[in-house]
């Protein structure tokens, strides 16, 4: 299993679709041989260091999975309300009076709809849910659909990303669950122009309309501070909310996990082996909604206990390399 034994393998090897060795190559092969005493003595320790080596690789892989439950475990923590003490609760202990979500969401609506105002088209009613056919929330939150809270919802641009360089495009890969990498792009022809209605901006919303894995089709991430302008394609859609009113970076928690999740990968549909949902889907989303305070108070807990997990899962990856590597080496 050494490199060096690999590599005369390799060279001998031959075949359309599948490699083959004859019998004769495998036995004109060469090979280092060592007294017996001392091959007894080298397999010993190997079996030594190889049973201390894997002992540790399972360790780190439990380590994993329990790292993906504890994410698991606090994402449903943010969808029941109970990642942080609800704005109900602090309000009975500081004797004082909040504004429940049900408040919050008729802001939202008036909001939505003094902003439609100057349109020639008729003002869309925006879908509702039945809070009644959902899960119970705990005090002060209320159930609302996608569609209640948005301002506006685009696809992007179909043109081609061919170009070396000029206006940055973000890749379909660019967007996965609770995360929008704003360095993984393509380029359009530099004309800007055309390309302003579709800059994404901090606080958008962009959902995978596309992805050749349904399990990640629908996913959402926020956009964070571009420190350039981007543009989306056609399989991103971009939504936007009043983040006075609504906190994108809590609508990006509960829209990657409970039922949100599973309203949304119930709509999706499979042609020609990519799986997709529409922006009407995303409109029907169902969501629990917070108090604001409580939005951002959760959206602040949950990226901090979200960040140590991805700092704990960079280092077991990083061990992981480290295992194969020192099991080469002793090789």
């Amino acid at each position: 299993q050494t490199s060096e034994y690999r590599n005369q393998v390799s060279s001998l090897s031959a075949g359309v679709n599948i490699n083959n060795l004859r019998r004769e190559h495998i036995e004109s092969i060469p090979y280092r041989l060592s007294p017996d005493k001392e091959q007894s003595r080298i397999v010993e320790k190997l079996d030594e260091q190889f049973t201390w080596l894997d002992a540790a690789v399972a360790a780190l892989k439990r380590v994993q999975a329990n790292l993906k439950r504890y994410r698991a475990t606090v994402l449903k923590a943010v969808c029941e309300g109970c990642l942080v003490p609800t704005e109900a609760e602090l309000a009975r202990r500081e004797s004082r009076t909040y504004e429940p979500a049900s408040v919050l969401l008729e802001h939202i609506l008036a909001e939505r709809h003094s902003r439609w105002k100057g349109f020639d088209a008729k003002y869309p009613v925006p879908k509702t849910i039945e809070s009644g056919e959902m899960p119970q929330l705990p005090e002060g939150w209320t159930w609302a659909s996608l569609d209640q809270l948005l301002i506006y919802l685009r696809n992007g641009i179909s043109q081609k990303p061919d170009a070396e360089s000029g206006q940055p495009i973000l890749r379909i890969s660019a967007v996965r669950p609770m995360k929008v990498d704003l360095n993984d792009v393509r380029f359009l022809a530099d004309s800007s122009n055309p390309y302003l209605d579709y800059v994404v901006e901090d606080g958008d919303l962009l959902f995978t309309r596309y992805n050749g894995n349904p399990a990640l089709t629908g996913v959402c991430g926020v956009v964070r501070n571009p420190a350039r302008d981007i543009v989306h394609p056609d399989k991103l859609i971009r939504a936007k909310v009043p983040r006075h009113l609504a906190d994108p970076h809590f609508l990006e928690l509960v829209l990657n996990s409970g039922e949100s999740r599973g309203f949304l990968a119930s709509r999706i549909r499979t042609t020609a082996g990519q799986a997709g949902i529409s922006g009407t889907d995303l409109r029907s989303i169902p969501l629990p909604l917070a108090p604001l305070a409580e939005q951002q108070r959760i959206a602040l807990e949950a990226d901090r206990r979200l960040s140590i997990i991805d700092e704990v899962q960079i280092e077991l990856e990083a061990n992981l390399k480290r295992a194969n590597s020192l099991r080469r080496s002793i090789l």
